[in-house]
């Protein structure tokens, strides 16, 4: 896929998926939203989607409801 590494695909893959940001990650990656577009929709840093996307770190409640509702309308 286009702007993501298979390596990076696999670690996504491999992450627990019960994490709210993990699951953003596949949905992403599914859906082909870049990271750049993530970061500035949520209005974080490119590291910090990628740490979410592996689960690596938590999201914090200031954007759990709306990852929430984009997953929603994106996971159907």
């Amino acid at each position: 896929m286009r702007g993501y590494s298979e390596k990076f695909i696999q670690k996504v893959q491999g992450a627990n998926q019960d994490k709210l940001g993990v699951r953003l990650g596949l949905a992403c990656i599914r859906n082909e939203i870049p990271v750049n577009d993530a970061a500035d929709f949520f209005k974080v840093s490119r590291v910090t989607i990628y740490n979410w996307f592996q689960g690596k770190t938590k999201v914090p409640t200031e954007h759990t409801e709306k990852i929430e509702k984009l997953l929603a309308k994106i996971e159907t």
